[in-house]
């Protein structure tokens, strides 16, 4: 697993009160939103998901074939506490090189600069692979 907790980071900037986390979703909708004019039923990952308040955000926009992809194991079993359907893995390049094609939509918010710069383009290789043709 990553060797770092995430979460203790995270918990310096939110008090992971409702209102907080409601704000966090309402930040993500705002986010995302203008775009994602796509089907309902598009199938959409955010790696490094975090909490999952772009996930929530999502299904809360009507989009549910949503999942997420999180190497912190403890915002990973948060998120599936919740609910969620969230992949907890130790090398996100090793789970998407088998994914070819299979994604409409691929999220990385807030993540690239948590991943060794040695290892960014090939990561966004893969996130690209990922990708359906007019994903």
């Amino acid at each position: 697993m990553n060797k770092y907790d995430y979460s203790i980071y995270y918990s310096i900037y939110h008090d992971n009160s409702s209102t907080d986390n409601l704000n966090s979703i309402n930040y993500e909708k705002q986010q995302i939103s203008p775009f994602l004019n796509i089907s309902k039923d598009s199938k959409i990952i955010d790696i490094g998901c975090g909490y999952g308040f772009a996930l929530i955000a999502l299904k809360e926009m009507g989009f549910y074939n949503v999942q997420g992809l999180e190497t912190s194991k403890e915002q990973g079993e948060k998120c599936i506490e919740n609910g969620l359907n969230v992949s907890i893995v130790s090398d996100p390049i090793k789970w998407l090189e088998i994914r070819n094609d299979e994604f409409d939509v691929i999220l990385l918010l807030d993540v690239l600069e948590h991943v060794p710069v040695e290892s960014q383009i090939i990561l966004l290789k893969y996130i690209y692979n990922s990708l359906k043709k007019r994903g």
